[in-house]
């Protein structure tokens, strides 16, 4: 593309600052600099084929966007990408107003352990949570009373522990040795079942010789994987892939295991697999056995020592974008540390690639981020938000804590 005398093409290689300090240097470089196709340029070349989360967008459509709105967003982007995947990323001070609450429940019935958000806020199934019952929630935020403002909406029989809430689409375990994993369109039935050592592929659309009474549907594995060793915990999430979205194809699907260990508590190891797409499927013929969208066996990309030395289950959680976090504990020295007491508890983290693997980070290293360490084991939970380079923990206490990096 040519401006002025000066050219670009439709591939750029130099750094974002490098474009940043051409404008400077003559009245030529600062017109190009400021143009609308180079800025939409950049950021889909160093930002969304990269499959980096854009703070702030919300699926804005970038024709709509000013030349400097899009300047603002790769610069946003590339800034939150750096510091998100330093060592030791710098945490800000939000430095906001008190939050005013808007709902309000107290449960008093069987034991409590787990309240999941829902990760699609477009869904009226907000939350879930795990009792006696699973509850599923949604929020009146027309209702002023906080106490009145939780609305009931499906409940699942059952004590189950709570794994992903995405969508109408929940995820649950029972906490027996052996428990049954479930999959749930909680606005209808059950329609997926994995075992405790085996990932299963399903069609969601059932085949009519599979009806075995009127209204209920039942569909069977159209592909199996069984692990070496029993599941302890199990954490899914499909990763966003620019390039997959615009061929219209299946996204990888991240997976994050930790095994169960001989004495029940969790193994000190963290698995990281990718179910990558099937290169033979053919979007919008029928899925079946010749036809699966996903490879059948998940590929191993990496085994991290994570040491928990804690009978809690492994806290772990999957981003859309590729990062995976988790609560483990940490010694500075562990030959003099004897109690599970004495080790400090640690929030860290791995991003991974749209194709599998570990993405090295701008730093040049694939290590582990820190993002916190304290002296106390009472972190829970744990969530993340790629986008606003958001974490949030909760305590054993109640108290929730946000941290931004951004």
């Amino acid at each position: 593309m040519v401006n002025g005398g000066v050219s670009y093409s439709n591939k750029t290689h130099l750094p974002i600052q490098s474009v940043l300090a051409l404008r400077q240097t003559s009245k030529s470089f600062y017109a190009i600099a400021r143009l609308l196709s180079l800025w939409a340029l950049l950021l889909r070349t160093l930002v969304q084929e990269q499959n980096i989360p854009i703070p702030y967008f919300d699926g804005k459509s970038l024709e709509s966007l000013s030349a400097l709105k899009l300047e603002r967003l790769t610069c946003r982007a590339l800034a939150l990408r750096s510091n998100w995947t330093n060592p030791h990323p710098n945490c800000w001070d939000l430095a906001v107003l008190q939050p005013v609450c808007i709902a309000k429940l107290t449960y008093m019935e069987g034991p409590y352990d787990r309240v999941v958000i829902n990760d699609d806020p477009s869904s009226p199934a907000m939350i879930a949570i795990q009792s006696s019952l699973t509850g599923i929630l949604t929020i009146d935020f027309e209702e002023k009373n906080p106490e009145s403002a939780f609305v009931p909406l499906s409940t699942i029989d059952g004590l189950r522990e709570i794994h992903l809430l995405s969508g109408s689409t929940l995820v649950t375990r029972r906490p027996e040795h052996d428990g049954e994993v479930s999959m749930w369109d909680i606005s209808d039935q059950p329609y997926e079942k994995i075992h405790s050592q085996i990932v299963e592929l399903y069609s969601t659309i059932p085949r009519p010789n599979n009806i075995a009474t009127p209204g209920v549907s039942i569909t069977y594995p159209l592909a199996q994987h069984s692990f070496q060793r029993p599941l302890q915990s199990v954490y899914v999430s499909g990763q966003v892939n620019w390039h997959a979205a615009r061929s219209r194809r299946p996204s990888p699907i991240n997976i994050a295991v930790r095994y169960r260990s001989t004495n029940l508590w969790p193994a000190n190891t963290l698995h990281l697999f990718v179910l990558t797409p099937n290169p033979a499927y053919i979007p919008g013929r029928e899925t079946s056995l010749y036809n699966l969208p996903y490879a059948a066996q998940p590929t191993l990309v990496q085994t991290i020592g994570s040491p928990v030395f804690s009978l809690q289950t492994s806290v772990i959680a999957l981003g859309r974008y590729g990062t995976v976090i988790w609560l483990d504990n940490y010694y500075e020295d562990w030959a003099y540390a004897r109690e599970p007491s004495e080790f400090d508890q640690r929030l860290a983290g791995q991003i991974l690639t749209a194709t599998g693997g570990f993405s090295t980070s701008q730093h040049g290293s694939d290590d582990s981020m820190i993002f916190r360490v304290r002296d106390r084991n009472d972190w829970s939970v744990v969530a993340i938000d790629e986008e606003s380079g958001r974490i949030v923990v909760g305590d054993v206490d109640g108290t929730i804590t946000l941290f931004e990096y951004l």
